[in-house]
């Protein structure tokens, strides 16, 4: 009982303020109208008694007053006045009160007037009115007493029934609610307190009640919950063990950004224990600046938090650890978002990424640099000269370009070979960055071309600077193997002052090249737009290419490319000469960029197919797989597939004879073209390769689009392998991408035996380079082994 008493026993207080307050109301509601019908019926009581007077005594009292009976009519009115309820009775005739008996009261009455007429001579006179007042005092009096008595039953009624309902509530209820708020607050999560039994009495078999169903609740809640408890301790012991195993940081926080746990590896990245960085906030334990800029970046965690979002940081940011210590990273913060959607805090994640983030900055400077002299390349050249274009619009500024090309060249190479060649570049490299101002750009355009941006530079002190760079070529000695050689340079020199493409002033550049080339090499020649010797010297290699087609003055060389593992040809390149009047042979790199430039490429392609198949169909029985290179002017020529088919119809030659090599970078300028021209000859049978492979930055973004069966791994990464672990990998990065893609590789520029045994190493399929075989004329091609 003390239970029932208790000052928070909220729900007996609620229960007796409810009993008492619906008594009080039924109470008054059910007096009410006892009361209303009791006012009703004596109402009813006293308008009966009028209605006696109207009908009874009206009569005589009419007959009293016609004939004026002072006696009579007093009388009468007295016995009316002794009626129950009657209070005052007058007779008014005209305006005056002539008769009355018992007075009146101003409040609590009913009044009610009659006419007295009376007939006289067939007319009905009025003789005056008979006024009666009845009283209601008594009746409200009763009505009082009435309420009064009925109060107090109820209230007495209403204590009794609200008391009793109080004690079998709490005998059916309320205790055995205070043995489960018992239960409730022993209750324990990680094991089963005594199971809950309501002490009650009941009948065996007796179907259960709610009681039952709640105490069978709350004892299967306790078995769930040990249950839930062991499985979420079990659960957070794995988190915990993943967390501290991962190679990645950890840090988890609250909803207010303060630190509740970070992992192992944050530990040893930030230099803070997880003991000491519980409690404090992520930005003190995660300080990231940017790379470059040194500012500090934005904490990301406050930021999830606040938007709700996965938030990354750029990826130029640095961690700075608590000793001082710097790592690149990588991180993302993640909200972790309640059932509720309320957020409760968010997770960062950030891994060291210092090595890969130092190889991306050495892939990066490889594609804007030459591996070679380690100068800019032709990319890089023509990115800065966009950029110094667009600076020109005040007309007393002024920059230079310088097209320069190596005279003699060639002779080192085709006399000592590719490793001599490449030795003489780097060290002019040297020579020719003494004679230039730090402003100044110096960069390899390809093969042995340099190219020179003189920044804010006057005609005249760029004519200086290209004299110095000529005179330091010209006085440079180069030996190799107790031979001495020398060289030249022939330099195109263009002002820039006019808002013009880069493609236009390096092809002025080069035209000016040519010019110094054509007037005796070694020299320098200042582009004139308006001079008319460039105009002859493009028509005069113009008529020249389209001469030598006609007259076959052309000749078709070959080199083979050979099998890794024994060595063996596996199938031949095909390679183009043009043989001048003297019968002196000119190389590609003298005739292909005016057949390029001047649109005649295309040309020279179906020329090189004619000859190669009629020399294919001509040795059929010993015709080897042969390799044919295509422009890019071919892959843009619609007719050129059908061209191709053509030479197949009569089947002296089969698809599977012929590979045809597309550079990387003129596959990538014209995709579209590439890939349906790839796609109509390998329904032939015809093999495709794609040269000069890796010498763009995009390379490996557009592979997975290009049909291919074979890599050509560009040579400026091949030559140096073995002396530089940036092109060794390079080339393995290469090879294993193909041996995904189940594309076979090819190795260029294979000059030698350690090259050969390095290739082997890393499982590239074929060779090809001075080292396996040199280039010869196809007409003294012996075929004296067996094709591999």
């Amino acid at each position: 009982m003390r239970q029932l008493f208790r000052k928070d026993n909220l729900i007996a207080k609620r229960l007796i303020v409810g009993v008492v307050l619906f008594s009080t109301l039924l109470s008054l509601l059910t007096t009410s109208i006892q009361l209303y019908f009791d006012y009703r019926q004596s109402v009813e009581a006293i308008n009966e008694h009028l209605h006696q007077i109207e009908v009874s005594s009206l009569p005589t009292i009419v007959n009293s007053v016609w004939v004026i009976d002072h006696e009579q009519i007093q009388t009468q009115l007295d016995s009316l006045v002794k009626l129950k309820g009657i209070e005052c009775v007058e007779i008014i005739v005209g305006d005056d009160v002539r008769w009355k008996a018992g007075s009146p009261k101003k409040t609590s009455v009913i009044e009610r007037s009659f006419l007295l007429e009376h007939k006289y001579q067939d007319r009905m006179q009025n003789i005056g009115t008979l006024r009666v007042l009845a009283d209601l005092d008594e009746v409200y009096d009763q009505l009082l007493d009435k309420i009064l008595v009925i109060l107090i039953t109820n209230a007495l009624k209403t204590f009794l029934v609200a008391g009793f309902i109080i004690l079998f509530f709490h005998y059916l209820i309320t205790r055995h609610l205070y043995r489960l708020l018992e239960s409730f607050q022993k209750f324990r999560p990680q094991s089963i307190n005594t199971q809950l039994i309501f002490n009650r009495h009941k009948k065996p078999g007796s179907p259960p009640d709610e009681l039952d169903l709640l105490s069978s609740a709350f004892n299967q809640l306790q078995v769930n919950t040990r249950d839930s408890y062991q499985k979420l301790t079990t659960e957070k012991e794995k988190l915990h063990i993943t967390l501290n195993s991962i190679i990645d940081g950890v840090i988890v926080s609250d909803e207010s950004c303060l630190v509740e746990f970070i992992n192992p590896v944050a530990e040893a990245l930030t230099g803070w224990t997880n003991r000491e960085a519980v409690g404090q906030s992520v930005s003190t334990v995660f300080n990231v600046l940017h790379e470059t800029t040194r500012e500090v970046v934005s904490d990301p965690v406050e930021r999830a938090v606040t938007s709700g979002a996965v938030r990354h940081l750029s990826d130029h940011c640095v961690l700075i650890s608590r000793s001082g210590n710097e790592t690149a990273i990588e991180t993302s913060a993640a909200p972790i978002i309640g059932a509720g959607g309320d957020i409760l805090g968010a997770i960062l994640v950030f891994n060291d990424v210092t090595s890969a983030r130092q190889l991306t900055q050495e892939l990066n400077w490889n594609a804007s640099h030459d591996p070679l002299t380690r100068l800019p390349n032709r990319r890089e050249f023509e990115r800065r000269l966009q950029l110094a274009i667009p600076a020109n619009e005040n007309e007393t500024v002024s920059h230079i370009i310088l097209f320069m090309d190596l005279d003699q060249f060639k002779v080192v190479n085709d006399t000592c070979g590719h490793a001599a060649g490449d030795n003489l570049l780097r060290q002019l490299t040297s020579s020719l960055e003494s004679q230039i101002r730090k402003s100044d750009i110096l960069a390899r355009l390809g093969g042995d071309e340099f190219g020179v941006l003189l920044h804010d530079c006057s005609i005249e002190k760029g004519l200086q600077i290209a004299e110095q760079l000529r005179k330091t070529v010209d006085s440079f000695r180069f030996i190799w193997q107790e031979k001495s050689f020398r060289i030249g340079v022939s330099i195109g020199f263009v002002s820039i002052r006019e808002d013009d493409s880069v493609t236009n002033y390096i092809h002025h550049a080069d035209m000016a090249c040519y010019e110094a080339k054509a007037a005796g090499r070694n020299r320098i020649h200042v582009f004139q737009a308006e001079e008319g010797a460039v105009k002859e010297a493009e028509l005069a290699w113009v008529n020249r290419i389209t001469d030598a087609i006609d007259k076959n003055q052309f000749e078709l060389h070959v080199q083979p490319i050979v099998c890794v593992k024994s060595l063996k040809v596996h199938h031949y390149e095909i390679l183009i000469r043009l043989i001048s009047d003297n019968n002196k042979i000119i190389y590609p790199n003298e005739f292909i960029p005016p057949a390029e430039r001047y649109g005649i490429m295309s040309n020279i392609d179906r020329w090189v197919i004619q000859q190669t198949f009629s020399w294919l169909k001509t040795h059929a029985a010993q015709a080897p797989k042969v390799a044919i290179n295509l422009s890019g002017a071919s892959l843009g020529d619609k007719e050129f597939s059908q061209f191709v088919a053509d030479h197949f119809e009569d089947g002296l030659v089969q698809g599977h004879q012929v590979c045809f090599e597309i550079t990387e970078t003129t596959a990538i300028a014209n995709m579209s073209q590439a890939l349906s021209l790839i796609s109509n000859l390998k329904e032939l049978g015809c093999s495709f390769a794609l040269d000069d492979f890796g010498s763009g930055l995009s390379s490996f973004a557009y592979l997975k689009s290009f049909p291919v069966d074979y890599l050509k791994i560009d040579g400026s990464f091949v030559r140096d392998m073995v002396d530089d672990p940036i092109d060794l990998a390079m080339v393995q990065a290469i090879h294993q991408v193909g041996k995904v893609m189940n594309i076979e590789t090819i190795a260029e520029h294979v000059e030698n035996d350690a090259l050969v045994s390095a290739c082997q190493d890393i499982g590239i399929n074929y060779l090809q380079g001075y080292g396996v075989g040199k280039p010869v004329s196809i007409s003294s091609l012996v075929f004296n082994e067996s094709l591999d």
